[in-house]
């Protein structure tokens, strides 16, 4: 994969805690089988300084930063270390720290499958810390894998004659799956409002997701609500700044805010569907949303891959190979749907308006405001 691409968790409320995330989110990971080994490479970043806190020092930790009112601190000690010297607190405001996520490539002697770990980066940020503003775009917390970390997107037999693809292809099923089992381990030990997976190709609005947990209805609506403040230009609640409306943006050339993974076509298509039905956003309820996770898909032929979850939520891929695929789909059928239950209405009102501007056309006539 050319671009490198986050996990972003969403938190259900404002009043998130950067520790909290980080200490379940380690200990979750910790008991599942898709790190290749314990933590290591812990960085925390203090609100206080040393002088003003109780003494954290152990042999293997490391300052690298004190002035003003921050502290920062390096360290390679365990996650139970950390604990146990008093590292992690409330006044943390970000936490970074490392491990190998297993990983399956073509070896490059002999061109076999192979486990081959890439480097995994977790951050979580507490609401003081100035990432911590971006928690309704960005999340709270993301996992980060490098540009060219993986295999993740699937190879198509009219595009590669290398025949050595269908071992590729064999490495992305299984790097799918372990993308999967990552996302559920992060919904267990967080129970966030949402989960999505971008890549470095395109901007964070959540048509852009590869992959997307909903823990219930109304995170689908916020995420429609971000799309149409993105649509129409209300940046506020989201990062600073004054960029263009997407409406407004010509998405042959904004790559960048319709991913430039797709190609110009798709990208047209996309600004075009989401330009006409996005008028429909008010009108998608809790049975609307509900009603469109239970549509039937083809995931065979390439449609979304949509699992509902026991607690009333569901996790949306792409597609079957999610990276190859965007959930940008869901958001339209829900949109369709919303038109087709309000349809009888939506037509009543029409006609009315219509009726009405023929009226006010005809007072305008009988006042003698037109004349010829």
């Amino acid at each position: 994969m050319a671009n490198g691409f986050e996990i972003c968790i969403y938190p259900r409320s404002e009043d998130f805690s950067a520790e909290t995330a980080f200490l379940n989110l380690t200990q979750k990971l910790e008991q599942a089988q898709v790190l290749k080994q314990g933590w290591s490479g812990f960085f925390i970043f203090h609100k206080e300084p040393a002088s003003t806190r109780r003494s954290t020092k152990t042999e293997e930790a490391k300052y690298l930063v004190e002035h003003g009112h921050s502290h920062r601190e390096r360290t390679d000690n365990s996650r139970t270390c950390l604990i146990q010297n008093n590292l992690t607190d409330s006044t943390c405001l970000h936490y970074q720290v490392f491990n190998l996520l297993n990983h399956w490539k073509l070896s490059d002697e002999n061109q076999c499958p192979e486990n081959d770990p890439v480097l995994l980066e977790l951050n979580a940020y507490d609401r003081g810390h100035n990432y911590g503003h971006l928690f309704r775009s960005e999340g709270h917390a993301k996992f980060y894998f490098e540009a060219n970390s993986g295999y993740f997107v699937r190879y198509d037999r009219d595009f590669n004659l290398d025949p050595k693809y269908e071992d590729y292809n064999l490495c992305v099923e299984e790097n799918l799956k372990i993308i999967r089992e990552l996302l559920e381990c992060i919904v267990d030990a967080l129970d966030p409002l949402s989960v999505k997976v971008f890549t470095g190709s395109g901007s964070y609005v959540p048509f852009n997701s590869h992959a997307t947990y909903f823990a219930n209805p109304k995170a689908f609506i916020t995420d429609l609500q971000m799309i149409h403040d993105y649509w129409t230009g209300n940046f506020g609640p989201y990062y600073q700044g004054e960029p263009k409306p997407y409406r407004d943006s010509d998405p042959v050339t904004a790559w960048y805010q319709f991913n430039g993974m797709r190609s110009v076509e798709q990208r047209k298509e996309l600004w075009e569907a989401y330009n006409a039905w996005l008028i429909m956003r008010e009108e998608v309820t809790s049975e609307v949303v509900y009603d469109t996770w239970d549509v039937k898909q083809s995931v065979e032929d390439g449609g979304l891959d949509i699992r509902r979850t026991k607690q009333g939520g569901a996790f949306v891929f792409g597609s079957e190979h999610f990276f190859n695929s965007f959930v940008s789909d869901v958001y339209l059928h829900a949109l369709n749907i919303a038109y087709l239950v309000n349809k009888d209405q939506i037509e009543q009102k029409i006609q009315e308006l219509e009726a009405q501007n023929w009226q006010d056309e005809l007072d305008r006539l009988d006042d003698g405001k037109f004349e010829g």
